[in-house]
């Protein structure tokens, strides 16, 4: 199991896209399914993971996780390959589904 401190702490160090140089804490978030809600996709894109991933985030980011992913719809729940991402807390239901499909896959 990975401390979320030691994830927290090496996505300060990615930008967009890179993974170059990577560390076995961007390795791991390559690997495994992560999900993300409200603006928390904004962290993932900042550690390269959006990056050819179609994802949605809470309304007031949407523009500026633009430049970390493929495309961010608006949807309330997107599930692309090893990531979901969710819009807010109004869609939780729908994420935690998502979560346990990607989990029980």
């Amino acid at each position: 199991m990975i401390k979320k401190s030691a994830i927290f702490a090496g996505l300060l160090n990615f930008s967009c896209g890179s993974r170059e140089g990577s560390s076995k804490t961007e390795d791991v978030l390559f690997r495994q399914a992560v999900g993300a809600m409200c603006t928390g996709p904004v962290a993932l894109g900042r550690a390269g993971t959006l990056v050819d991933k179609i994802v949605t985030t809470y309304p007031a980011v949407r523009d500026g996780i633009g430049r970390c992913c493929a495309r961010c719809t608006g949807a309330e729940v997107e599930v692309n390959g090893n990531v979901i991402t969710c819009s807010g807390s109004n869609a939780a239901p729908d994420f935690a589904k998502a979560i346990l499909n990607a989990v029980n896959q």
